[in-house]
């Protein structure tokens, strides 16, 4: 069983206890602090609110090494990335980790068991071609399962269940020109997007 980031609740209860027969739907229902599953299941916990409210959401993106080597052409450099993961290679980290800068927004976590790796890093296009070539020798959950782009406490990018196909987000912030030629070289389409309002 494994629970999306992109699911329609949260889970705040650690403690997870195996229990074969629940399925993902009756698990949905049950209360939180009677979540059962089984102890090798990644669960997977979703932001309760997106680092933006709208913007462009580009869907069907799966290589790593393709979007890292364009991502220059979107980003602002030097920005700060997150990445979190619970199958980050020793390579992939020790690159992470020496490049690694102070973290000044607040993200919520994508996983919570079980617990992953989470590197705050400060990305130049250097640090972007070291990461492209990388990728090329690892399949795309050793890089990352969640990611994220921000610049001070302003969120540029948010990608939960990152390289599975689900929908990148991209904050307005950034230009439709930048997002058409960022596009371009992924070969995805994209569309405009908006936060859904919570309900009370």
């Amino acid at each position: 069983m494994r629970v999306s980031a992109n699911d329609a609740f949260s889970v705040d209860y650690c403690r997870i206890v195996a229990n074969p027969e629940v399925t993902l739907k009756s698990w949905q229902r049950l209360p939180v602090k009677s979540a059962l599953c089984s102890e090798t299941d990644n669960i997977e916990a979703m932001s309760a609110k997106p680092l933006f409210d709208s913007g462009w959401e580009l869907p069907g993106i799966r290589s790593a090494q393709v979007f890292f080597a364009a991502l220059p052409e979107i980003l602002p450099l030097p920005t700060n990335l997150c990445f979190e993961g619970t199958s980050i290679k020793s390579d992939v980290q020790s690159l992470l980790a020496s490049n690694e800068a102070s973290q000044t927004l607040q993200i919520r976590p994508g996983t919570i068991w079980p617990k992953p790796s989470v590197f705050h890093v400060r990305a130049t296009e250097q640090f972007l071609d070291q990461l492209a070539a990388l990728a090329r020798h690892h399949p795309e959950p050793e890089i990352c399962d969640h990611f994220h782009a921000y610049s001070g406490n302003q969120g540029l990018m948010q990608w939960y269940d990152a390289f599975s196909g689900d929908a990148l987000l991209i904050a307005e912030s950034i230009a439709e020109a930048k997002v058409q030629t960022f596009t371009r070289k992924l070969g995805v389409p994209y569309a405009p997007w908006r936060a859904r309002e919570r309900r009370r």
